[in-house]
């Protein structure tokens, strides 16, 4: 509570580290563990409603994206996405050499993940398809957020923030598409 800091509700039952959580609506959020499920929890009454397998190994992070599905990335190398209401797999995206770390919903069909192979990937949720490979990071990339329609941010091990363009070559002012923005600290 505000007025005094205290707990509302504590959620148990995942049984080794959890490493990532994500609000579905008012209602429902999700969890990722290192015990390799994914939890849909009630936040009204504190049950697990569901527990999603599939993972082979931990996972680090989960999004909630469109039609009430979510994304969860894992040390698998691979990141799942799941409908909520029947806990069924719809696909498993492929494509990254070592462990998922990060992912971020960029619209009803676009997300990006970002490794521990230092690569941030564009995917659509429509196909499966893998429709860019971001390079630049020197090792893990921990954190990735939207930055309007056309930009993200990528945080990593390697102590650097990058910002990102999404746009056409034609319509981003002479960045290529991928690429880096570089910023000037004398701006």
């Amino acid at each position: 509570e505000l007025d005094t800091g205290k707990c509302v509700r504590t959620f148990t039952g995942h049984t080794r580290t959890v490493r990532s959580v994500a609000v579905i609506n008012e209602n429902m959020f999700i969890s990722g563990s290192w015990d390799k499920t994914i939890r849909l929890w009630n936040t009204t009454n504190g049950q697990c409603i569901r527990t999603l397998i599939g993972h082979a190994r931990r996972v680090s992070s989960v999004a909630g994206v469109a039609n009430n599905r979510c994304l969860s990335g894992s040390w698998d190398n691979t990141i799942k996405l799941w409908k909520l209401d029947s806990g069924e797999c719809l696909h498993t995206f492929v494509g990254h050499t070592r462990g998922v770390s990060s992912i971020a919903p960029l619209d009803n069909d676009r997300f990006i993940s970002g490794s521990d192979d230092t690569s941030i990937k564009l995917w659509r949720l429509s196909n499966g398809g893998c429709l860019k490979t971001f390079t630049g990071h020197s090792s893990t990339v921990y954190s990735l957020v939207p930055v309007g329609n056309d930009r993200f941010l990528s945080g990593s091990w390697d102590k650097t923030i990058k910002l990102w363009n999404l746009r056409p070559p034609e319509s981003n002012n002479g960045n290529k598409e991928g690429e880096a923005i570089e910023q000037s600290n004398n701006e």
